[in-house]
């Protein structure tokens, strides 16, 4: 942050309206950062392009940062996550930084409307049990993911917060996706 007094820094993200390029949009607007955005096509060319010097910072996910944090190619600053990471723990979360800045990229199943409660169910069954199976928890893990097991209704809830909260800025953005 004393660093970017002087001189704006330049920040990739793998994508315009990304995940990542809205993370650190909220991160600038909580901590009065000044920085500029390079959108990339992917993390992979952000991340070749900061160990380059052809930007000063990334905002990236875990799966795609820890193999180069782990190398010791980059040095990780924050984590958007409520908690430490554990792949990563002597990482600090933002909010030890004294900035409330949490964010995660995320997936879920939909279905349409109207899908007979029944099936949503079996879905939502099935879909928990093969994410708990060994393969994928461990893999899970080794790519610093995070998972909840939510029923339907918990989902349906956290993309409802989660619109109340990046639709604003999205708009503020002008942030436009071409169909």
């Amino acid at each position: 942050m004393a660093a970017a007094r002087t001189r704006a820094p330049t920040y990739g993200s793998p994508a315009v309206a990304s995940p990542h390029h809205l993370a650190m949009e909220m991160v600038r607007r909580r901590t009065g950062l000044d920085a500029t955005h390079v959108p990339y096509r992917g993390g992979p060319a952000a991340m070749q392009d900061l160990m380059g010097g052809s930007v000063d910072s990334v905002m990236i996910d875990t799966a795609t940062g820890l193999p180069f944090i782990r190398d010791g190619r980059v040095r990780a600053l924050a984590v958007l996550s409520e908690a430490r990471s554990p792949q990563a723990p002597e990482v600090p979360t933002m909010r030890e930084l004294g900035h409330d800045a949490v964010a995660f990229g995320w997936q879920g199943m939909s279905v349409p409307t109207g899908t007979p409660a029944p099936i949503i169910d079996r879905l939502a069954r099935d879909m928990i049990a093969a994410i708990q199976s060994e393969p994928i928890v461990q893999r899970m893990q080794d790519l610093g993911i995070q998972y909840q097991p939510w029923t339907p209704a918990e989902f349906n809830a956290f993309v409802a917060a989660e619109n109340a909260q990046w639709r604003p800025l999205i708009r503020e953005l002008g942030i436009r996706l071409d169909s």
